[in-house]
């Protein structure tokens, strides 16, 4: 049997509330389960990325198998959790003017994610944007809102 790697993105609006933490891990929980090679990515601005940060790391402090990687989108930029060892700054971003970097890091996640896990409760956001691009693509995913 061959093994596929997949990703996940995660990603949602940047005002995004603390009680969508407990839905999130859920969503994390059950996806991670049913797909286990998969490496979850995640940005690195917003309370939505910190929640998913946190509730990853939780996850595994508690011994969960879960593979993630916080996606800079600039190179001094430091993981909102403190996490270093879990980040990496994509070389094709490394030319990319500040007021682009986010809008760009996300595309490269995008270009990469077989799935997605969001929060997307406004039309007119760049959290909408994005979906609509992951829904062009036919990536499949599950929106958060209540």
């Amino acid at each position: 049997i061959r093994s596929y790697k997949m990703y996940c993105m995660l990603f949602g609006h940047a005002d995004a509330p603390d009680s969508l933490k407990s839905k999130l891990e859920q969503e994390i929980l059950i996806f991670s389960e049913k797909n286990v090679n998969v490496t979850f990515l995640i940005g690195n601005n917003g309370n939505f990325d910190f929640l998913a940060q946190s509730t990853l790391e939780t996850l595994c402090r508690k011994g969960k198998n879960i593979d993630y990687t916080i996606v800079l989108s600039r190179i001094d930029e430091a993981p909102l959790n403190r996490r270093s060892e879990r980040t990496i700054f994509p070389e094709e971003l490394s030319g990319v003017l500040p007021k682009y970097a986010i809008s760009k890091r996300n595309e490269w996640i995008i270009r990469r994610s077989n799935f997605a896990i969001c929060y997307v409760s406004r039309i007119a956001s760049n959290s909408s944007k994005m979906l609509f691009k992951l829904q062009r693509r036919n990536v499949k995913t599950i929106n958060l809102i209540p």
